[in-house]
């Protein structure tokens, strides 16, 4: 009997839910495919990992969760002495995360597992989500590595058939799809709270990065001035920001969620502000009208992905509409606090009118 495929994720986490949440619905996606493979993820922050997955220790070095064996990237004695056991086939790199330790002294120092290893190491280094053209260039391009044994190409994520395109998991394409199921995935409260907005409220999500929030919360003043808004807060940040300012919108912050109970949300909500990498990727998957505040980097680079990704919608929409959403998504990304409040609320009420979730008056 011929031995399984096996798969190891590295996911060294800088934004707290979007690096994990990608990895752990990569992994849940791969099992889904293929539930035969063996599959390892190190990762160095459970906490973040637990946060979103229910049931998982994070006060275990080593654990089997949902099919797959976690190990915490910490632990090198533990993560060592299983590698050198069970050497890796595939490694699948995340977001250019360097390499642990222990592992780079594994692939490229050890010579007697090199000896003993039949087969060669595959990594593949699994980039960011980007609309930048540059994506469809580099996409299956080999890179150079310090070993003949180890292969190394890259992976990226994109929107275009010339990019690996983005993960399609199970639950959350049945969440996409079917309302009903949806709403029994979240807690009964949540689901309630849900089902009452689809009669009279825009629901709006709301999952920031910390800022000023103050052209946010106007915003939602002048969009709530027309309709019914219901915010459903994922940022404690913009909480504490509302219960300091005068609104005339509901707001319900929300508990801890699964990712899969954060599925259904973003595919129930009707309008969503998300940031990151997962959230902006499901937020995408949706079809529902969103502002994405991607990671903030250096000189304002994150502008440039930004852009990129609304001139790859652009030839979605017509002109006026995409003109709404251009100066309302790079306001909100500029932090711009002159113009964002009616940029946002102009965007919010034209999605609202398409929906017909303007209030009777």
């Amino acid at each position: 009997m011929s031995k399984p495929l096996d798969i190891t994720l590295l996911c060294n986490v800088v934004d707290n839910y979007g690096d994990i949440g990608f990895v752990y619905r990569l992994s849940r996606s791969l099992l889904e495919v293929n539930k035969n493979l063996s599959l390892r993820l190190v990762v160095n922050d459970l906490h973040s990992f637990a946060f979103m997955a229910p049931g998982l220790d994070e006060s275990k070095a080593v654990q089997c969760f949902e099919g797959i064996k976690v190990l915490d990237w910490n632990k090198s004695d533990v993560c060592r002495a299983d590698f050198t056991e069970f050497p890796a086939s595939v490694i699948l790199q995340c977001f250019q995360c360097e390499r642990p330790s222990w592992l780079e002294e594994i692939l490229f120092k050890s010579s007697d597992w090199k000896n003993e290893q039949k087969a060669k190491t595959l990594i593949l280094n699994v980039e960011y989500l980007t609309a930048e053209t540059w994506a469809e260039e580099f996409h299956l391009l080999p890179s150079a590595t310090r070993s003949a044994a180890v292969k190394k190409i890259n992976f990226m994520p994109g929107f275009t058939a010339k990019t690996g395109g983005l993960v399609l998991d199970e639950n959350f394409m049945k969440c996409r799809s079917d309302r009903t199921f949806a709403l029994s995935v979240l807690p009964k409260k949540l689901s309630a709270q849900l089902q009452t907005c689809f009669e009279n409220s825009l629901s709006v999500l709301v999952f920031a990065y910390p800022r000023d929030f103050t052209p946010l919360i106007q915003a939602l003043n002048l969009a709530s001035k027309s309709m019914n808004i219901h915010v459903f807060c994922a940022s404690p940040q913009f909480s504490a920001a509302c219960s300091h300012s005068d609104i005339s919108f509901d707001i319900s912050n929300l508990e801890p969620l699964s990712q899969k109970e954060w599925d259904a949300l973003l595919c129930l909500c009707d309008f969503l502000f998300v940031r990151g990498e997962d959230s902006f990727s499901r937020a995408c998957l949706t079809g529902k009208p969103f502002v994405w505040s991607a990671y903030v980097q250096e000189n304002s680079f994150h502008l440039v992905k930004v852009s990129a990704l609304l001139d790859l919608m652009s030839c979605h929409f017509a002109e006026p509409h995409m003109q709404l959403i251009s100066q309302a998504m790079l306001s909100y990304n500029r932090d711009n606090v002159l113009n964002e409040s009616s940029e946002v609320s102009d965007v919010l009420s034209h999605y609202a009118c398409i929906g017909s979730y303007e209030k009777s008056a």
